[in-house]
C-alpha cells in the first residue's frame, strides 16, 4: 500500500500509514481472486461461478465506497443489504459516477443472472470477458476512489 506524504508545521514532510482496506474491500479482491482461480479451470460450472464472484466482486467494492460517501448499505430497519442496483443509485446521489456501470449492470442482467436463475451456460468468451471488464473496473475504483493499488492487495 501506498503511504501518504505530507508537510507538517515545520515544513519538513512527515510518512502517514497507508490506510488499510476496508474488509468489504478485502472480500472484494478475495471474490475477484476466486473467480480468476475459477475461469483457468474452464469448466462450464466454473465460468457460472467466476460470473458469480465478478458480481460479487463489484458489488462488494460498490458498497464499500457507499459506506465511505456516508451512506448505510442496509435496507431501514432491516439485517438485509442495499444491491448492486441499489449501490449505483446511492453513489449517483452522492454525486459519484461511475463510468462502468451499465457494463456492470449488463454482466449482472444478462449473465449472471441467467445462468443462476435459468441454469443457462456461460461462454468462455463471455466469462473472459466479465472478467477483464470486473478486473480493470476494481482496478480502477481501488486507485481513484481509496487510493488502493489492486497489485498490492492481490496475492502473485
Amino acid at each position: 500500500m501506498q503511504a501518504s506524504c505530507h508537510n507538517n508545521m515545520s515544513g519538513k514532510a512527515s510518512t502517514l500509514k497507508p490506510l488499510r482496506p476496508s474488509n468489504l474491500i478485502r472480500s472484494s479482491v478475495e471474490a475477484l481472486e476466486v473467480a480468476i482461480d475459477q475461469y483457468s479451470e474452464g469448466t462450464p460450472k466454473r465460468n457460472r461461478d467466476c460470473v458469480e464472484n465478478c458480481d460479487k466482486a463489484v458489488e462488494l467494492i460498490l458498497k464499500a465506497k457507499v459506506i465511505r460517501a456516508g451512506e448505510s448499505v442496509y435496507y431501514p430497519g432491516s439485517t438485509n443489504t442495499i444491491k448492486m442496483h441499489e449501490s449505483f443509485a446511492k453513489l449517483r446521489k452522492k454525486g459519484i459516477i461511475i463510468p462502468e456501470e451499465n457494463t456492470l449492470t449488463n454482466n449482472h442482467k444478462f449473465s449472471r443472472n441467467p445462468s443462476y436463475h435459468e441454469g443457462r451456460t456461460v461462454s468462455k468468451a463471455t466469462t473472459k470477458s466479465i472478467l477483464d471488464t470486473t478486473r480493470k473496473f476494481i482496478e480502477r475504483f481501488l486507485k481513484d476512489e481509496f487510493n488502493l493499488k489492486l497489485k498490492e492487495l492481490i496475492k502473485p
